[in-house]
């Protein structure tokens, strides 16, 4: 059996698909106004004075706060319709002739939330490994855990998946955020779409 691991943002989709869940769920004012509320964040960021982690939890919890559970996901499974466009023909492509065996196996491991990312990998058809979405009381209240990016990836497959089950792992990613999920694999692809 093979195992694929595919990175989402800038791998298999051509934008971020953070960014456009926002613009999808705010008019642009709106949006670029929650922007100037998270540039707090980002200079606390910046100078390293709090982790990735804490940030993206806050500026996730900035533009998701408002809405409920319910209304989150009806809002990701019509945006998973209109990103359909952002995915690369050459990914979907490549994704789809994988499905055709049984002996393949497909996943996405993404830092994107689980919220949106849910509907984008049923669309596509493949298994999901993200970054999960903490909600108490239907309210968000920002990520649960760890950012699932670099290392976190894969302590996220390890306990996900029995990498010894396969008799090959193929990984596909764009950015340094990959490096480790790459290495993990007998057939890494940086950039390849």
């Amino acid at each position: 059996m093979k195992l694929y691991l595919f990175d989402f943002d800038g791998t298999i989709s051509s934008k971020d698909s953070m960014v456009r869940f926002f613009l999808f769920i705010y008019p642009r004012h709106t949006f670029f106004l929650k922007c100037l509320s998270c540039l707090p964040f980002l200079f606390l960021y910046y100078f390293s004075i709090t982790n990735k982690d804490v940030i993206k939890s806050k500026i996730l919890k900035i533009f998701l706060a408002k809405f409920s559970l319910d209304e989150l996901h009806e809002f990701a499974v019509s945006f998973s319709n209109f990103f359909d466009p952002y995915i690369k023909e050459q990914a979907k492509s490549y994704i789809n002739n994988l499905l055709l065996s049984d002996s393949n196996k497909v996943y996405i491991v993404t830092a994107s939330l689980d919220l949106w990312m849910e509907p984008i990998a049923k669309k596509l058809n493949v298994n999901l490994i993200s970054t999960q979405a903490l909600f108490k009381n239907n309210i968000f209240e920002g990520i649960e855990g760890r950012n699932c990016i670099g290392i976190e990836k894969v302590n996220r497959i390890h306990k996900k998946i029995n990498l010894n089950h396969y008799d090959c792992i193929y990984a596909f990613g764009d950015t340094d955020g990959d490096k480790e999920m790459l290495k993990l694999a007998n057939y890494p692809h940086f950039r390849y779409f």
